[in-house]
């Protein structure tokens, strides 16, 4: 019994054992399996997640996008709404003070008719005529809104009235003043020119008495003085004609070079215009592929490849101007006669006006499609088309006025042309093109914050805009030019004054017809006289009756007077130099007399000729000191536009040599962002080496951990086998035993 007992225990407890060893060695391998197992799930979980949320991303941001443009549509509206809100409340208050001011005078109105009826006596046997006013009151009463309308209609109709008759008054002030003040020009320029025929008048008497005291000297009789009246007029005429000629000779070259001068410099200027309206119409047609239809992704509509094309053909026909500029300029340098550069003006307009017409006729059209074309897209705001409608109209009224600035000079019209429309033409046209470029800026400074804006369209738009200021800066300098040089070209555009206002008196050698009393050309009342005749031929003509007509023959008689004013000023300085000539040539005639009377003949014709050689040195050498002073002053001239010139060369050089800096400094900066993507590349491929080699290492351990997994479940296959087998022998031994 204790052998069995013993051996009984031994059992239970080979079996306790032997249960806790395989715990033992199953636990381990289970505990590495699971949480390998873990860290593999919570990986793929991780990148699972990652994938998710880096697909997320791009919508995210397009999200936020699309948020950010509504914000900022939203926003737009709410200010323009507010803005409506305070407009609406201001005209509410307006409208509320004037509904109180017509309440107020229905109620003195009511006071007032009701008084009426108080003062008026009753009338018997009239009740239905009182019936008849009583249904009258009420229906007046009844339809108060009517009398309140037709009351503010009549109170408006009488403050536009009071208005009229204010601008009316105002008016007519101005016009009285302006009369009065043009009745004290033409007193003061009246008394301007009898001061110079008495100068004139005593100066002719001056030579007349040295002549004779000369011809006296010389044993010669003297000439008979004019003693008529009409006769000292036309000697002053003479006089007058001999002043202009020696005028005329005196500056007709200097007037020359300075008007070839002014010509080469408007040709060079209106050049620069020509080049920057082909550089113009050129980046407007690559502008017309990239907005609002870009031609890289999709095709464009039929009007806009006509709009391109147009723009294209319209550029070469500018460029066909080019050449005829230039020889333009170049026979300029010949010309002799002013009426030979007039001449070429007008055919150079015309070949202008002819190409401004054909291209306007093609491409205004096409461009008012265009622009409706740009309003219709769909983030297009109310701005953005209010900027497009200023753009448009700005730049058609652009072209209407170079069309009116090139017609003033065509050959119909260069004659009757005046400095001071020219000047006042391109004063406009200058504000014109100023305008245009800054409503075009204003315009590129919206498109260019759209999201779709590419960075082709931005530089296109500042060709564009860089075209659009050139054209302004050389028509704002075409102008200053003109209205520097405004009196030469009036001299030279209008006739000349002194011919249009110079007395016509008949020759001394005509015999004046008898009349009752003598004209006194020095009397102030005959020449009142005469004006007063003159003035009433002229009103009794009809082709003068018209207002338009008198207005610009009133405009011509001061241009008239004003050029008269000036050339008397230039008389009156050639006449002093004429004196100091004058009392020169008294000198040497007074030494030659005394040589004369002296020496011999032979002696005396040798101190002539002496003489006369001195005076021509004398004439020679203030010649050509005026033509040295002039080449001093042309001299000057150039020497201003070299420096001008010279500056605008180092102002571009500046901005070359800025631009060559900071290409060089984006080149150091492609090259950092090149070296830093290497970089980047390289430490990328090590992060993906060392990720594949964690996978590598990860792939060897879980094929270890599944070769143990596989080891330890057939050991513990095995243990449990074995342990089954010694239970059940153990059993059967028991149950035999009993």
């Amino acid at each position: 019994m204790l052998c069995t007992r013993a051996r009984g225990q031994k059992c239970e407890r080979i079996t306790a054992l032997v249960p806790s060893r395989v715990k033992v060695i199953i636990s381990e391998p289970m505990s590495t399996i699971s949480s390998n197992a873990d860290i593999n799930s919570k990986y793929q979980r991780l990148a699972a997640e990652y994938a998710k949320l880096r697909a997320q991303v791009p919508v995210l941001k397009s999200a936020v996008i699309e948020e950010q443009t509504r914000n900022s549509h939203l926003q737009s509206e709410a200010n323009e709404k507010d803005s409506r809100l305070r407009r609406l409340e201001g005209e509410f208050d307006e409208l509320r003070a004037r509904n109180d001011a017509l309440v107020k005078t229905i109620e003195k109105l009511q006071e007032s008719l009701a008084s009426t009826d108080v003062l008026q006596p009753p009338k018997k046997g009239k009740k239905k005529s009182e019936m008849k006013h009583s249904k009258t009151f009420d229906h007046a009463a009844i339809d108060s809104g009517l009398l309140e309308q037709e009351l503010s209609r009549k109170l408006a109709e009488n403050a536009e009235l009071h208005n009229e008759i204010f601008t009316l008054q105002e008016k007519h002030k101005s016009e009285i003043a302006i009369a009065n003040h043009l009745i004290d020009e033409k007193k003061s320029d009246n008394t301007k020119l009898l001061e110079m025929i008495a100068k004139l008048q005593t100066r002719n008497e001056e030579l007349m008495q040295q002549n004779d005291r000369l011809a006296v000297r010389q044993g010669k009789a003297p000439a008979n003085r004019l003693s008529s009246p009409l006769s000292c007029l036309a000697g002053i005429n003479v006089a007058e004609e001999l002043i202009r000629a020696h005028v005329d000779s005196t500056f007709v070259e200097l007037e020359t070079d300075e008007l070839k001068s002014i010509v080469m410099d408007f040709v060079k200027r209106l050049k620069n215009i020509v080049t920057g309206w082909i550089n113009l119409l050129t980046t407007l047609g690559q502008r017309s592929q990239l907005y609002p239809c870009d031609i890289s992704f999709e095709p464009l509509p039929s009007s806009i490849e006509q709009y391109s094309q147009s723009l294209i053909h319209a550029s070469e026909s500018f460029t066909g101007l080019v050449p005829v500029l230039d020889r333009f300029a170049e026979n300029v340098v010949s010309y002799q006669d002013f009426r030979q550069v007039k001449d070429d003006v007008a055919e150079l307009a015309t070949t202008f006006a002819v190409v401004l017409q054909e291209c306007s006729g093609k491409v205004l059209p096409l461009f008012d499609i265009s622009i409706d074309t740009e309003s219709r897209v769909q983030w297009c705001t109310a701005n953005l088309d209010e900027l497009n409608q200023k753009w448009r109209s700005h730049f058609i009224d652009m072209v209407a006025l170079f069309k009116n600035t090139i017609e003033l000079f065509d050959a119909s019209n260069i004659d009757d042309l005046a400095a001071d429309e020219v000047v006042r033409s391109l004063e406009r046209l200058a504000n014109c093109a100023s305008v245009v470029a800054e409503s075009f800026v204003k315009k590129i400074f919206v498109e260019n914050r759209i999201p779709t804006a590419s960075k082709k369209l931005k530089c296109v738009n500042d060709c564009v805009q860089q075209s659009f200021q050139t054209i302004s800066r050389h028509c704002i300098d075409i102008h200053m030019l003109c209205n520097h040089h405004k009196q030469l070209l009036n001299r030279k555009l209008t006739a000349n004054p002194m011919r249009r206002l110079s007395l016509k008196i008949p020759s001394t050698s005509a015999t004046p017809k008898p009349s009752p009393k003598p004209a006194n050309p020095f009397d102030d009342e005959e020449k009142e006289v005469d004006l007063e005749t003159a003035e009433t031929s002229t009103s009794a003509d009809p082709d003068t009756s018209n207002g338009a007509e008198k207005e610009e023959e009133h405009r011509q008689r001061i241009v008239f007077y004003e050029a008269e004013i000036a050339n008397a000023q230039k008389r009156l300085a050639v006449m002093e130099t004429e004196k100091e000539q004058n009392q020169v040539d008294i000198a040497l005639l007074k030494m030659k007399l005394e040589s004369a009377l002296a020496d011999k003949v032979a002696a005396s014709n040798n101190c002539t000729t002496i003489h006369r050689c001195e005076a021509e040195m004398k004439l020679l050498n203030t010649h050509y000191k005026d033509k040295i002073s002039d080449l001093v002053n042309q001299l000057q001239i150039v020497r201003s536009r070299a420096n001008y010139y010279q500056n605008e060369c180092e102002i571009i050089k500046r901005h070359i040599e800025i631009t060559v800096a900071e290409r060089e400094k984006f080149r150091e900066e492609a090259k950092n962002y090149a070296a830093k993507a290497v970089e980047l590349n390289d430490d990328l491929e090590t992060v993906r080496a060392g990720y594949e080699e964690q996978m590598r290492n990860m792939c060897d351990h879980l094929a270890d951990m599944s070769a143990r997994l596989a080891d330890q479940t057939e050991t513990i296959s095995s243990l449990q086998a074995a342990s089954n087998g010694v239970t059940n022998g153990n059993v059967r031994k028991l149950l035999l035993k009993k």
